[in-house]
């Protein structure tokens, strides 16, 4: 009887040093804590590249569209004239590029292209399905304006009285440079000779034709355009770079007239050539003295140029 009960305390010893003790465990976990707090920011880094590129193969493929689009049209890939009733309503809350098209395509881009593309990956969501229009505060802002990682835009279909007329959506996360007018007539303040109405002009790799935006339209609506104050929604229309937004950790991407997509850094947008007239050597560059203190607070930690 009494080697038996040896052997079960035995066995009971050898088991329990087979375990884990408490303090083993909590060293375990903690590593394992330690490890994750090291990885997660790595994946979250390695997710938001992932969606960069993803967006500039949108755009690459923008690039090929209009390309297409332009060898057939004398360098002209869009033209702002249609005849689609879509327009008599008011342009500024339904019209878009989407529904431009080409002087000879029969349809518009919205019917051409993939939803896939008109998308940025890090603003697939639409503003008009987050917000309420009196929730931007701003009256004057432009119907359906989006946001930094936000699609501006609607689906038509849900806009009563369209629903019967379109099955085609009017959203983007992209924009195109506002100076890109294809057009016999002007508005407002643009003319003609300020105006790129063709692709085929010197200097193209640094024209902006489409790029990262909170609004159909983008680019300095002034000659002296000032930064926004914050990132996301503008506040103001008077801030027309629309593109300015820390969408990808510092930067947009963009579509230059000569079909080459890169990664453009936010302040760098003031060293694009946008119109004829502007001048990319203006004050809020280093060659034309801005300082590093003139910036607003949220783009003072960015590369300057």
């Amino acid at each position: 009887m009494n080697d038996r009960r040896q052997a079960y305390r035995s066995e009971g010893r050898r088991a329990a040093d087979a375990g884990f003790t408490l303090i083993e465990l909590l060293v375990v976990i903690s590593v394992v804590v330690l490890l994750m707090a090291l990885l997660l920011p790595a994946l979250s880094r390695a997710r938001k590249q992932a969606r960069a590129v993803a967006c500039q193969s949108n755009l690459k493929q923008w690039g090929l569209h209009f390309a297409t689009l332009a060898g057939e049209n004398d360098g002209r890939p869009l033209e702002w004239e249609t005849d689609f009733p879509f327009f008599e309503s008011n342009t500024r809350q339904t019209g878009s590029w989407l529904y431009w098209g080409s002087m000879r395509a029969p349809d518009p881009l919205a019917y051409t292209v993939t939803a896939k593309m008109r998308l940025c990956p890090t603003a697939s969501k639409l503003s008009s399905d987050v917000f309420r229009m009196e929730d931007y505060k701003a009256p004057d802002l432009p119907p359906y304006i989006g946001g930094t990682f936000l699609a501006w835009g609607q689906f038509l279909a849900r806009e009563p009285g369209l629903a019967h007329l379109w099955g085609h959506e009017n959203y983007s996360s992209y924009g195109l440079n506002t100076w890109y007018w294809d057009a016999d007539t002007t508005v407002d303040r643009f003319t003609l000779d300020t105006l790129w109405r063709t692709v085929d002009v010197r200097g193209a790799g640094n024209i902006p034709f489409m790029l990262d935006s909170t609004y159909q339209l983008c680019g300095p609506g002034l000659a002296n355009q000032t930064p926004p104050p914050q990132d996301s929604v503008p506040v103001d229309k008077g801030y027309a770079i629309h593109s300015c937004i820390n969408r990808h950790n510092g930067a947009v991407n963009a579509l230059f007239m000569d079909w080459s997509v890169r990664r453009v850094d936010l302040k760098e947008l003031w060293t694009l050539k946008w119109a004829k007239w502007f001048n990319t050597s203006g004050p809020w560059t280093q060659a034309g003295g801005v300082q590093p203190g003139d910036w607003p607070e949220w783009l003072r930690k960015f590369k300057d140029y």
